[in-house]
């Protein structure tokens, strides 16, 4: 909307434009820490990699992640990208009684053009890059399903922080889906792998022979189990964390389907959840207990044992909820995000939200829990924007952090 005023035209401030400016006014007082960084083109992954060097008395810590790129309208050049990451270290917290943040650059302690987020390996990869994960045992390797249906394996420490030539070169390519997806997933322990797409079709590979030898050249191997097949599109598989025989799959039918891998027809328990599901995710704290996260805004809790309804369903999001991920380090946190441009970390003893996240311009593609902060998340949206942040503890109290 544009209006006139004294001869001249400026456009009216959008509701997002004006949200935005809220939250970046009071975000010094939310955060202990907040980092942007502008990518060169859209993820729509991220996850951190299970490392950290750090000590009591350093000034910064130093984390790793993996990101993947989308290619650009005309080009085909992708890449799968190993991050850098530094951000204030123990001895710093302690001492720092603002909170360390680029939004007001006077309260920062880091020097003018410090960059808090380095590229350390660019990796070439086959199609855009729609999600990366890290092997749970090995962290060098990451899968990744690609927009050419395929998936790849790459051991990341094998690779130059800059690719030699354009052409892919990953350790494995994994066959058998026919169409492009985002359902990726390691089990907890050994090297098998599960994948959900579009084809309808939930697929499993072990790469027990395989993980091991970066010699041995590229090659296809074919799915060596079919767990499910569906006439609709496939979003989510994932791996039980403390049952690795147990995978869960969900998808445009708002049907998540348990099933065990030592007897996978028919599944073992199925969930109506009413709308498409993106997202699943089986609680630490509590083996029965997982969450899913769907269309029109809805984020359920289930109980594997009563699989007529769901236990509870939180309501908070105005748009497709695209992830829900418990805090590994709390019995009862939760995040979850959206196409409505937030992530909101959820309690389940309250069972209400606790906090909003409202630093993206686009809807957060993915974002991850920080391991060694117990409120601290990394998110990439559509918009290009990657961001790291951790919540400031004093702003509420929660016993399991």
């Amino acid at each position: 909307m544009q209006t006139e005023l004294l001869g001249e035209s400026f456009c009216q401030p959008t509701e997002a434009e004006l949200s935005h400016h809220v939250w970046a006014k009071n975000a010094p007082l939310l955060y202990d820490s907040l980092v942007t960084h502008q990518l060169d083109f859209p993820s729509l992954t991220c996850q951190f990699l299970p490392l950290i060097d750090s000590s009591n008395l350093s000034t910064l810590q130093t984390q790793k992640a993996v990101i993947g790129s989308q290619a650009p309208p005309g080009e085909s050049l992708t890449q799968l990208m190993i991050l850098r990451l530094k951000t204030p270290g123990p001895s710093l917290k302690s001492r720092q009684s603002a909170p360390f943040s680029i939004i007001k650059p006077e309260n920062s302690v880091l020097k003018p053009g410090f960059n808090c987020i380095q590229v350390e390996t660019r990796i070439a990869h086959s199609g855009d890059v729609n999600r990366a994960r890290c092997c749970p045992g090995a962290y060098n390797l990451i899968a990744t399903k690609s927009s050419d249906s395929n998936l790849y394996v790459f051991d990341y420490s094998k690779h130059p922080p800059t690719p030699k030539t354009p052409n892919p070169e990953p350790l494995l390519t994994l066959a058998g889906h026919s169409a492009q997806g985002f359902g990726l997933d390691w089990a907890p322990s050994g090297h098998r792998v599960i994948s959900a797409s579009n084809d309808g079709l939930g697929l499993l590979w072990d790469l027990e022979k395989f993980a091991y030898l970066p010699s041995r050249p590229t090659e296809d191997i074919a799915y060596s189990e079919k767990l499910l097949e569906k006439s609709f599109g496939l979003n989510e598989a994932r791996f039980h964390w403390a049952s690795p025989e147990l995978t869960a799959l969900a998808g445009e039918d708002g049907e998540i389907s348990l099933v065990d891998l030592r007897t996978p027809k028919p599944p073992s328990c199925t969930f109506q959840s009413g709308k498409e599901v993106f997202a699943i995710d089986f609680s630490p704290a509590v083996e029965t207990s997982f969450l899913s996260a769907g269309a029109e805004g809805e984020i359920k809790l289930w109980d594997m044992r009563l699989n007529s309804k769901p236990i509870h369903i939180f309501s908070g999001h105005t748009g497709n909820v695209l992830k829900a991920q418990w805090n590994p380090k709390s019995n009862s946190l939760f995040a979850s995000s959206s196409t409505d441009k937030s992530i909101i970390i959820w309690d389940c003893h309250s069972l209400k939200p606790i906090f909003i996240h409202k630093g993206h311009f686009g809807a957060p593609n993915d974002f991850d829990w920080n391991a060694y902060a117990p409120l601290g998340i990394l998110s990439v949206d559509e918009e290009n924007s990657l961001q790291l942040f951790e919540v400031d503890s004093d702003l509420f109290v929660e016993e399991s952090l």
